[in-house]
């Protein structure tokens, strides 16, 4: 209808994580999937990450390459720790 706002949704997702970690080097797997409101008739809606991540040898630095599935070129970036933590 004309006039009518859009409704808004809570959105609720499921995380799911698995991965192995072997000396600084974790190899990991995300599943997001979102399972409120309701999929449509097209399907649910999931994410998959893969992706290496290791620690640097301070412990300071994780550096971070992930792939999207389905998408061919992977993303790089690091997460660092605050100094003062």
């Amino acid at each position: 209808m004309l006039g009518t706002p859009p409704r808004y949704y809570k959105i609720k997702k499921k995380i799911s994580l698995d991965g192995t970690i072997n000396n600084r080097g974790i190899i990991f797997k995300i599943k997001i999937k979102q399972i409120s409101p309701p999929p449509t008739l097209l399907g649910g809606i999931e994410n998959v990450f893969e992706g290496l991540m290791c620690v640097s040898k301070d412990s300071q630095v994780l550096e971070v390459m992930e792939r999207e599935e389905g998408k061919k070129d992977p993303i790089f970036y690091e997460i660092k720790r605050d100094s003062d933590v």
